[in-house]
Order: C-alpha cells, then structure tokens, then sequence
C-alpha cells in the first residue's frame, strides 16, 4: 500500500508520462488555410443561474481565436452540450458561441452543436455539420493536449482527417527539481484518475 500511494504521489513520474502522452506540437503546413476547426468542449462551468465562465481550460477557446484571427482556419466548429446528464444546465456551445461573437468572429463563420456529451458525440455530431457545408479535409481538432491523442482516435474511426492542436498544457519538457523526485504531491494522485481515463479511453 505505501508503495502504491509513493508510486503515484511522485511528480516526476506523473509528468513524464503525461508529457509523453500529451501531443506538444501541433503539425500544421506552413502557410496553409484549413477549411474548418474543431473546437471540443470543456472549458467552461456555469453557476446555479446558469451563467457561464471559462475554467482553467479556456487556452482552448484562445487558441482556436488565434488561429481563426491568423486565418489559419475559415470557420469554427464548436461541439459541446450540457455537461450534467440531470438538470438544466446550459449547453456549453451556446456560450462558447457567445464569446466568439463578442471577440469580432463573424456570425456566418461560427456552427455550433449543444447535444454531445462525450467525444464520440463530438465527433458524431461535427461530422454532420462537416458534412453539411462540405468543407474539405483535414480539420484542425483543438482540445486539451492530454486529450487530443484519444480525441483523434475518436474522430479517424468517425471517418473525419484532422489534425490536432494541442492547447491547455498540464505540462511541458521542462527541468525537475530535487523536490519533484522524493517528495509526495496528493495533487499528482488526483491528476492520475483523468490520465488514466484518458489513455484506457
């Protein structure tokens, strides 16, 4: 059992392995405008009258504001329902929507979907809209960048090329201290419940 609580209370080896995991660098050519990108929810909370705020996700929504301003990509997907499966919580699209409006993104080159609550929906729900418009491929995916290694598999077996973005970073290639080695950090033993979930899927 003490082995155990020091195996994933270690910060160094919990960093490692996210860092290895993660996907750090997006892969784009160099000058080249992409048709659409895909936003996936996640960034945002919303209090118990229903308006929203961004949570420590929102590197997410900035990033794919950076790429639309630096015309990187033509329109923007958000995909993002309600993040309860009871009760009345606004679907996080809308809002998302919203904020794009409110930082000069022109409405026609927003589309939204407010119904998925998984990235399986995601990608079902984006393949519509994609399908739709036909836009040509490969999208720019953006998401966390601890999940967007799960998040392509998701959207490839969906039948969509993307290309992922990685935003949102819980860690980066960076030196480690004597402290990161040999003492406990019970932040790092929580980190490890959405690690695992996304790397078993």
């Amino acid at each position: 059992m003490v082995s155990i609580f020091i195996i994933f209370s270690n910060p160094f080896l919990y960093y490692k392995i996210l860092y290895a995991w993660q996907i750090n660098e997006p892969n784009l050519e160099k000058g080249k405008q992409y048709e659409a990108g895909i936003l996936l929810g996640g960034m945002t909370m919303f209090n118990k009258n229903g308006k929203g705020y961004f949570n420590d996700r929102e590197d997410r929504f900035m990033q794919t504001l950076k790429l639309y301003n630096q015309g990187v990509i033509k329109k923007i997907i958000v995909s993002g329902g309600s993040g309860q499966l009871l009760g009345n919580e606004p679907a996080e699209a809308v809002f998302l929507q919203q904020q794009f409006l409110a930082n000069n993104v022109k409405p026609s080159d927003i589309f939204i979907e407010s119904k998925s609550r998984s990235t399986f929906e995601n990608a079902l729900f984006s393949k519509h809209i994609l399908d739709s418009l036909n836009l040509t491929s490969p999208y720019i995916l953006i998401s966390s960048a601890s999940h967007l290694r799960r998040a392509r598999m998701v959207f490839k077996k969906g039948g969509m090329t993307v290309l992922p973005y990685p935003s949102a970073f819980e860690t980066i290639d960076k030196t480690y201290s004597l402290e990161d080695f040999v003492w406990p950090n019970l932040n790092v033993m929580s980190g490890w419940t959405g690690l695992i979930k996304e790397i078993i899927g």
